[in-house]
């Protein structure tokens, strides 16, 4: 056993009074035209990228071991499938890893507790730091068929789990932002999973070009959410040759093509996904990072090692980050708020001063 500094683990007050709150649709959604449409353009990029793409981290596990239903989809170019399990991410194991929680764990009474719990306490932390006024709340409401998600009725909302999260980085970054004089910002999300934080962005009228580089089978999940519920352009950067970035549009690119982005980054942004990577994964996005003078390095990520004499999970803990100290300076470092993560997780925040 060990120990590190980490918030209060308690439950929250009541947990159980609150079982009728919870939202959760007992039906599976059948795809919808667009659902199929998105979904062949989603197996066709596959088909194209894969050849060139490699990439090993924790996620290679996950996606061998617990997303293979969707990967097999791709891989089959079974579009009614994968339209399938997209309707209802958040009700499979497509979405493995990039919520919280997992759907299944509602089907028990205890689990429901911890499930509000964890939410609750999340959207109170969210309430005393990022809430200014009532109508902030409307923020964390989301889309009745968003991915057949679920969550917590809370005063006429529905909050899905992570939302509270998301909002706050969503609030932070968009005042990081504001301080610079030029207009235009790039803001360069690494690990974006599904887009929560973009979503969030959105609805606070983000106005800046904002770019996502992730895993190709999860930047394709990412394509189905912005293609579904935004109204913007969705371009696959990896299969275009064109530097020139417009806010009109959201760019998408695999870990492969952020060597090719050459371009001055406003902010990089990144929630937990660094420290799940290995030091080589590590160097090679911070060598960039350097390279297209990042003005600011936002990040979440663990300081614990998690398993430290496991074979398969491969883990860099944020101490060793080879951010540039010649270059960047640390503005804000604190134990992460947020319930996820068993409370390993610290939030950084670097300026670059030359």
């Amino acid at each position: 056993m060990y120990f590190y500094p980490k918030l209060d683990e308690r439950q929250y007050p009541n947990s159980s009074k609150l079982i009728s709150k919870i939202y959760n649709k007992k039906k599976f959604f059948k795809p919808d035209p667009q659902d199929l449409k998105i979904s062949k353009e989603i197996i066709n990029y596959y088909h194209q990228l894969k050849k060139k793409y490699s990439s090993k981290s924790e996620w290679t596990w996950i996606n061998k071991n617990k997303r293979s239903t969707f990967i097999n989809s791709l891989i089959n170019k079974d579009s009614r499938k994968t339209s399938e399990l997209l309707a209802n991410c958040f009700k499979n194991d497509t979405s493995y890893g990039i919520i919280s929680w997992h759907w299944t764990k509602l089907n028990n009474f205890k689990h429901k507790k911890n499930f509000i719990s964890s939410l609750m306490k999340d959207y109170s932390t969210w309430s005393e730091f990022t809430k200014v006024n009532k109508s902030d709340e409307k923020y964390l409401n989301t889309k009745d068929k968003f991915g057949n998600f679920y969550g917590l009725k809370i005063n006429n909302n529905k909050i899905m789990i992570d939302t509270p999260r998301h909002d706050y980085y969503a609030k932070k970054i968009l005042k990081l932002l504001k301080g610079l004089k030029k207009k235009d910002h790039i803001l360069v999300e690494i690990g974006g999973g599904y887009g929560g934080l973009f979503f969030q962005l959105l609805k606070r009228n983000f106005k800046d070009v904002y770019i996502n580089i992730d895993i190709l089978e999860t930047l394709l999940i990412n394509y189905y959410f912005l293609k579904k519920y935004t109204k913007k352009k969705v371009i696959i950067c990896d299969l275009v040759n064109n530097n020139n970035f417009s806010a009109k549009n959201l760019y998408l690119g695999t870990t492969n093509y952020f060597k090719y982005l050459n371009k001055k980054i406003d902010l990089v942004f990144n929630s937990n996904s660094f420290s799940e990577m290995s030091k080589k994964d590590i160097w090679h996005y911070f060598k960039f990072i350097d390279a297209y003078k990042a003005k600011y390095i936002y990040h979440q990520n663990s300081n614990i090692l998690l398993f430290p004499n496991s074979a398969r999970h491969i883990e860099t803990i944020s101490k060793d980050f080879p951010i540039n100290k010649k270059k960047y300076k640390l503005l804000f470092h604190n134990i992460s708020l947020w319930g996820s993560g068993s409370g390993r997780y610290r939030e950084y925040i670097y300026e670059r001063f030359r």
